[in-house]
């Protein structure tokens, strides 16, 4: 038997669908909808909170993210104790190697952290050392590594890795969390969870003793088999014409590092530069006249900046995790090579203990 059509429905048109004609229906779906994604955002911000992947809020034991803010973790370590190191180690990713315990044993009258930060260049170097004088911290002394990469036109970054504490910039901390809550880096997140149900760390940031990272997976693969790991990731690579074209320079960079020079010479601070080893597989795509040109840049701002691009004793290939980034046993040397002459030092005779030949 066929429906009679609902009363007031012109002929030859299908009757309206139920729910078009009961407006409460609709309202409840809608109500669901709003529940739904209400639920599924609040899910989502309570997994960024919990998990932390820039390791901001720390509510959680995990262990450490791949990429945490370490300008944030390392200034609140510093702050909380200003007078437990007077002496920092600065740079980028590659002062990973250098163990302050090191430092002081070839220069015991001072007290070293390691306040290096993966990718970071001078002027965030520069903003968190006036971050941490302004609280109070006392610096006597530091260590500056330079390298060729922060100089020149550098990829796009993550912001939130690099986001410096409200403290060196003047912004509200209810501003600068909201920022890590409502931002959810799903890579990061997950990255994080897979870390924590790994057998072991991978790596491991020592933020409140040496202020190092620990590249402890690939430390336990070396040693599992040196020969298989240095053929896997520190291979030598067939030889190749680098790029020609001349190298794109960050000018901004040196003038960065032009300002941090300034500070630390206005303050007092004795200051000791030196230009990492490059390896000669981390130039293969490096214009030419690059290295060369950028020791050149680096000695007319520093003329007593000690270089070590080219010094053999810090190539081997057995002494890398990779192409870029080296062992204890290079940066033991270069502590050598920087302190070992000379077991005390003040601003005034700096320049001469950052000096010396290729």
């Amino acid at each position: 038997m066929v429906n009679a059509p609902h009363p007031g429905t012109p002929p030859g048109r299908p009757p309206a669908p139920e729910a078009d004609r009961d407006p409460q229906q609709a309202w409840r779906w809608s109500r669901r909808l709003v529940t739904a994604l209400a639920l599924w955002t609040g899910l989502l911000l309570t997994l960024n909170l919990l998990v932390d992947p820039f390791q901001v809020f720390g509510l959680l034991p995990l262990r450490d993210s791949y990429g945490p803010n370490e300008m944030l973790n390392k200034y609140r370590h510093l702050a909380a104790q200003p007078t437990r190191h007077d002496a920092f180690l600065v740079g980028s990713s590659r002062m990973g190697a250098f163990d302050p315990a090191h430092v002081t044993a070839l220069r015991p009258e001072r007290r070293y952290y390691n306040l290096g930060v993966l990718g970071s260049r001078p002027a965030e170097q520069l903003a968190l050392l006036q971050a941490l004088h302004a609280a109070g911290v006392t610096i006597r002394e530091v260590v500056v590594g330079l390298e060729l990469y922060p100089f020149l036109t550098p990829p796009p970054r993550d912001t939130l890795t690099y986001r410096l504490p409200p403290e060196a910039t003047g912004e509200s901390r209810l501003t600068f969390y909201l920022a890590y809550l409502w931002q959810v880096d799903y890579p990061r997140l997950v990255a994080r969870l897979i870390h924590q149900f790994h057998a072991a760390p991978q790596m491991h940031f020592d933020f409140t003793g040496s202020g190092r990272y620990l590249l402890t997976g690939l430390e336990r693969e070396r040693a599992a088999d040196p020969q298989a790991y240095q053929q896997r990731y520190v291979a030598d690579r067939p030889d190749s014409q680098p790029p020609t074209a001349p190298p794109p320079w960050r000018a901004r960079a040196f003038a960065e590092l032009t300002q941090l020079r300034d500070w630390l010479q206005a303050q007092g601070i004795t200051a000791v530069y030196f230009i990492h080893p490059f390896h000669p597989g981390d130039l293969t795509n490096v214009p030419v006249s690059a290295p060369a040109d950028f020791v050149r840049q680096l000695r007319s701002l520093l003329p007593a900046v000690h270089d070590f691009s080219r010094d053999a004793r810090f190539l081997s290939s057995r002494d890398y995790y990779d192409y870029k980034h080296y062992t204890s046993a290079v940066a033991d040397g270069i502590l050598q090579a920087l302190f070992a002459a000379s077991p005390t030092a003040s601003p005034s005779d700096s320049a001469a203990l950052a000096g010396g030949g290729d």
